[in-house]
């Protein structure tokens, strides 16, 4: 876009910032963000308060491609020793926190009962999109993505009862600004 559009406003915040809120007042026990080396997160309005529960990772290769970004979060949440990672992208400010706490109240269903899961995807109209629930058993997966991919290809990939998905009819949660017509349009139907 020219510019950092996570610092580009919309509602009552920043891009980058409104999707940092969700996750931080989500039940997630960690949260990392991950960005391109030198991002002074000055796209994180409000500023959030300094916190052990929440990290900065940069990724050096982030421009290449999405697939290194990704890769890079999961580096650092196998640094946490974590057992899954919940996948959310910067430029969705309207992903809810409640979206978050359902795939983790799910994904914890899961494991209490001793089944096994890759994935707990968020879809709506029958398409898998982030907010995405990896368990700890893709991680080598994740880390053998290149270039521009996502973890599509992981998900399309995986037998089908290790896929689960939830259902949403709401669009906003997973609209995701990438062009300057994107943000003009979120801007004049931000209701």
């Amino acid at each position: 876009m020219g510019r950092n559009k996570l610092g580009m406003r919309v509602g009552g915040g920043t891009i980058g910032g409104m999707a940092f809120h969700a996750a931080f007042q989500s039940n997630l026990d960690q949260i990392i963000v991950v960005t391109q080396k030198g991002d002074t997160l000055g796209w994180m309005e409000p500023p959030i308060c300094p916190s052990s529960r929440w990290t900065q990772a940069e990724c050096e290769e982030a421009a290449a491609g999405q697939a290194y970004s990704l890769r890079r979060g999961v580096q650092a949440a196998i640094e946490c020793k974590s057992d899954g990672i919940v996948v959310l992208l910067a430029d969705q400010p309207f992903v809810q926190s409640a979206m978050i706490n359902h795939l983790l109240s799910i994904f914890r269903t899961i494991m209490e009962d001793g089944e096994e899961v890759g994935v707990i995807a968020s879809r709506h109209e029958g398409r898998q999109q982030p907010p995405l629930l990896f368990s700890e058993s893709q991680f080598s997966k994740l880390l053998k993505l290149r270039g521009d991919t996502g973890a599509r290809k992981i998900i399309q990939g995986m037998p089908k009862n290790l896929c689960r998905s939830i259902d949403y009819q709401d669009w906003r949660p997973f609209y995701d600004i990438d062009t300057e017509d994107d943000y003009l349009w979120i801007m004049g139907n931000k209701h």
